[in-house]
């Protein structure tokens, strides 16, 4: 965990302030403490179902190392590409263990899957259901579930809502009821479950245990038609607080009495999708301040971190603390601004934090999610390097990107 001593930043037992003296900045690092507790704690949470699958959701943070965590865990991983699979099992995954995602899954990826011999590929769409049923012909059968879409409004952000009525994922009850024939008519993908996910950032139990009851009705109906449901995919999206000010923790009392009774109920094998519960926390953003400018009576912190590094604040709206690695007297309200070419390139606006001088370094908190992951070399900018702090030990678990390694896959081709 991340806590000031002495004016301090520490990371377990190490001092942020000491350790960013000594590399180049801008970098993530991770506590590998906090990935611990939290797996810990979703485990226990489901421990009083007869079977549960956790499977990491790949998307959040794709690090070898920290893969190498969740299935030293025994974690399995939701994954929705082949190159997802391809790093999960570089990592000593386990391919039972694998449940595939995703909308708009090509030929390619699904044969990559199904060589692999993965748990279950979880169909988004009526068309996609019957490619898989061609495909898995040269397989023999294939475990397929289909994604419910349960019109469940989440309460988080519309950009990360996936379970409602309009949006690109899954298929609605309804649709289910009138093709029960096309389900039945499949020879090679097999039947074996349901899957769904509402949303990311949930912070309350109302959500699952809403969408979790449709659920049970659409499993009810395909086990009255015939069909061996073994597996339900519940999803994800459990939120954490990234504004402590206004946000609460996820309500897993709640969870625990109002959702965990439904699941008991459904007689099958759960696949939970956790990711940014696990390495949200986990992770930091450290940025190094370049410039301290005011301008018509705005005080700008001018770091050298920008939003090619960490785009949720540009893409969701997103808040992230942001905590000098040393403190100093006094706070001062700035926006907090980026080195990128663009006007979005704000991780804080009007925020009233400690006070910092040009030269001092900052962590933007709560970056262990959906941070490298969906970084890019956007302005010609390396991404960065990456590091894992266990107790008072830090090692790098990714180099900073050479320059020349951004113009790799273009050489061969200059004229």
């Amino acid at each position: 965990m991340f806590d000031h001593r002495n004016g301090q930043l520490y990371c377990d037992e190490l001092s942020l302030a000491e350790f960013a003296g000594s590399v180049p900045t801008p970098f993530y690092l991770y506590a590998k403490k906090t990935m611990l507790e939290r797996i810990r704690t979703l485990s226990s949470v489901f421990s009083s179902l007869p079977s549960t699958v956790i499977a990491y959701a790949v998307k959040t943070n794709n690090n070898l190392s920290i893969l190498k965590i969740a299935a030293g865990e025994g974690l399995g991983a939701d994954i929705i590409s082949r190159g997802e699979l391809f790093r999960y099992l570089a990592a000593g995954g386990d391919a039972r263990k694998v449940v595939f995602s995703g909308v708009a899954k090509t030929e390619a990826e699904l044969r990559y899957a199904m060589e692999r011999n993965i748990l279950m590929i979880n169909a988004e769409s009526l068309p996609e259901l019957l490619a898989i049923d061609r495909i898995a012909a040269d397989y023999g059968t294939v475990n397929v579930a289909l994604r419910i879409n349960p019109d469940v409004a989440a309460g988080t952000h519309k950009k990360i809502t996936t379970g409602t009525k309009g949006n690109k994922f899954g298929v609605g009850i309804e649709t289910i009821r009138e093709n029960i024939a096309l389900l039945r008519s499949l020879k090679h993908a097999k039947l074996t479950g349901i899957a769904m996910h509402i949303g990311s950032q949930i912070l309350k139990a109302k959500p699952y245990h809403d969408s979790y009851v449709r659920a049970k009705a659409v499993l009810e109906l395909l086990r009255s038609e015939g069909f061996t449901i073994t597996h339900v995919d519940i999803g994800g999206g459990f939120g954490i607080p990234y504004n402590e000010a206004k946000d609460e923790p996820f309500d897993f009392t709640s969870y625990k009495k109002t959702v965990i009774p439904v699941l008991e109920g459904f007689d099958a094998t759960m696949i939970v999708e956790p990711g940014r519960f696990i390495v949200a926390e986990s992770g930091v953003l450290v940025a190094r301040v370049e410039y301290v400018k005011v301008e018509a009576g705005r005080t700008f912190v001018i770091v050298n971190a920008g939003m090619n590094d960490l785009v949720r604040v540009a893409m969701y709206d997103a808040y992230h603390e942001i905590l000098p690695l040393v403190k100093r007297a006094g706070t001062m309200t700035a926006d907090i601004v980026g080195p990128v070419c663009e006007s979005s390139d704000v991780f804080a606006s009007g925020r009233r934090i400690s006070t910092v001088k040009e030269g001092d370094c900052v962590a933007i908190m709560n970056a262990g999610a959906y941070g490298y992951s969906m970084s890019s070399n956007y302005n010609g900018r390396p991404r960065l390097a990456e590091y894992l702090v266990d107790g008072s030990h830090v090692r790098p678990i990714r180099r900073e990107e050479r320059l020349e390694e951004m113009i790799t896959h273009e050489k061969e081709y200059l004229q």
